[in-house]
């Protein structure tokens, strides 16, 4: 501890008991006061930059504005007549044929070797025959 005199004008001289820790009150008055004025210059400069992101953000413009082109639509869409698909059009118009062969497709050939190759396949390939078991047993757990 020690003795300082504070001087004040227009009043007599005062001895004041001040504690030397951190300082002395004016000091300590002084440090705060700058504390407050860097804190509210810290608050403006951050207003100061948002602002100035915003207006820099605002002001990219990469191209022209988008004008849409005209089109002319026709009034009414209709299918490909029958005659227009056939006559060298890429367009072909579905013809599903439900009464086709599904599951032996190489009887559709008509080829008598064909389909003795076909059968020794199917019941020589051990792959198969393991699929058709592995079937079996699935059936005969559900």
């Amino acid at each position: 501890m020690s003795i300082s005199r504070i001087e004040k004008p227009g009043t007599a001289q005062v001895l004041v008991l001040a504690h030397r820790q951190r300082g002395s009150p004016a000091e300590l008055i002084q440090s705060s006061n700058l504390l407050r004025r860097l804190g509210r210059l810290a608050g403006h400069l951050a207003l100061l930059a948002s602002i100035a992101c915003a207006l820099l953000q605002s002001a990219c413009v990469f191209g022209p504005r988008y004008a849409r082109p005209s089109v002319q639509a026709p009034p009414a869409y209709k299918e490909l007549p029958q005659e227009g698909a056939q006559a060298g059009s890429e367009w072909k118009i579905a013809r599903p044929n439900d009464a086709a062969i599904r599951g032996k497709w190489w009887e559709a050939f008509h080829d008598s070797q064909l389909n003795e190759l076909e059968e020794k396949a199917g019941s020589s390939n051990q792959n198969i025959a393991a699929a058709a078991a592995n079937f079996l047993a699935a059936r005969a757990l559900v």
